[in-house]
């Protein structure tokens, strides 16, 4: 869902209103729920669908929290491997990893992005190669694919035998459900290439 309240509303009140929303649907049996995120939009007042799933972790027992979407344009994917993995150690599996390119102009813009879609699309796609490959590698991960902005090592600084330099890989093996949202042709073509997320049966 992407919760949505008339912009006038006190955004503590419709948070908890939200967070009420879900921990209901857990009690009704729901399989999963999924919040989106948009930084520049009064109405729908989730910034980070992360932070927000995380309030709901030890309040709910069985349903499955899924980003609706992480918006993969507006972090380092280095960032959004890492809090992911640990969403999921916290949740304990209880998670569903939805991404998208982030398709709401406002928040490009603020980010200081290009307003078109096709740049973001290409951020989306780059970002999510390297996420995978996060989870998928041993540091240093020495991850440096062609045409991709987003080179990642930890070769220089890291000390194996304190744990520095190496990220925590997901709870879920070998890596959290990904679902994703298509706004354009093309935008998950990266994602076609990956092995199939395991099925699941509907609410």
């Amino acid at each position: 869902m992407m919760p949505m309240h008339p912009a006038e509303r006190d955004p503590a009140q419709t948070l908890q209103e939200d967070r009420e929303a879900i921990i209901l649907a857990d009690r009704l049996g729901f399989y999963d729920a999924f919040v989106g995120e948009h930084l520049t939009d009064r109405c729908e007042n989730v910034t980070n669908s992360l932070i927000f799933l995380a309030t709901l972790i030890s309040d709910t027992k069985t349903i499955k929290l899924g980003t609706g979407t992480s918006n993969l344009s507006h972090s380092h994917p280095t960032l959004v491997a890492a809090h992911a993995a640990m969403f999921d150690h916290l949740a304990k599996g209880r998670f569903i990893f939805g991404i998208s390119p982030g398709a709401l102009a406002s928040d490009a813009e603020a980010l200081g992005l290009g307003l078109a879609m096709e740049e973001r699309n290409k951020l989306f796609a780059e970002s999510i190669d390297v996420i995978l490959a996060i989870w998928e590698r041993e540091a240093p991960y020495d991850i440096d694919f062609p045409g991709n902005r987003y080179k990642v090592s930890t070769g220089r600084t890291m000390t194996l035998d304190l744990g520095v330099g190496i990220m925590a890989k997901p709870y879920q093996k070998p890596r959290p459900e990904i679902v994703g949202t298509v706004v354009a042709t093309g935008c998950a073509r990266n994602l076609t290439t990956r092995p199939p997320a395991p099925s699941r049966s509907p609410a």
